[in-house]
């Protein structure tokens, strides 16, 4: 599904993704913090704790105003799921996830308005080169490895869910 982009495969991604995204933390969580008792890098049973306590408060909402959670607040967190989903699909479609080049394995976008207001997600290559790099630093990792990164995974539009529209019209004339 991550082949070329497509807009059928991005938005069946995006879709088809959103319960694993939602589950594997808890399940993660559950396992590591309450099973294996592991604390470190963090307290995995306080994330687990902390998601159940998500998950109450939504049950409880739901209890006392159905029509509130299922107007309001389900549509809104489906929504967000939905769009972290697919930029997600934008940072590896058309990468070689099981290539020994760590440097073909996601795609960058170079828009500065992206990096802006994403924390510099759009440097992908260099979150996964350094995956506990804080955001600030995610620049000058991607400034010092950029020249080894093919062409093809440098993109210079935004990659925000917004564009949607604009990132089918890019796949339908061939330069997405």
């Amino acid at each position: 599904m991550l082949a070329n982009y497509s807009a059928v495969r991005a938005v069946s991604f995006s879709a088809m993704s959103m319960w694993e995204t939602f589950s594997s933390p808890i399940a993660e969580s559950f396992r590591k913090g309450i099973l294996e008792r592991i604390d470190t890098p963090i307290s995995y049973r306080w994330a687990f704790c902390e998601q159940i306590l998500l998950l109450l408060f939504v049950a409880g909402l739901a209890a006392w105003q159905p029509r509130l959670m299922l107007v309001y607040l389900l549509p809104w967190y489906l929504l967000t799921h939905f769009i972290t989903r697919y930029v997600d699909y934008l940072n590896h479609y058309g990468c070689d996830e099981g290539s020994d080049n760590p440097y073909e394995r996601a795609n960058n976008s170079l828009s500065r308005w992206f990096n802006f207001t994403t924390h510099n997600f759009g440097y992908h290559t260099a979150h996964h080169i350094r995956p506990g790099a804080h955001w600030t630093e995610l620049p000058a990792i991607h400034r010092a490895i950029a020249d080894q990164i093919p062409a093809r995974h440098l993109k210079p539009f935004s990659w925000s869910w917004v564009l949607m529209p604009y990132h089918f019209y890019r796949s339908a004339t061939g330069r997405m």
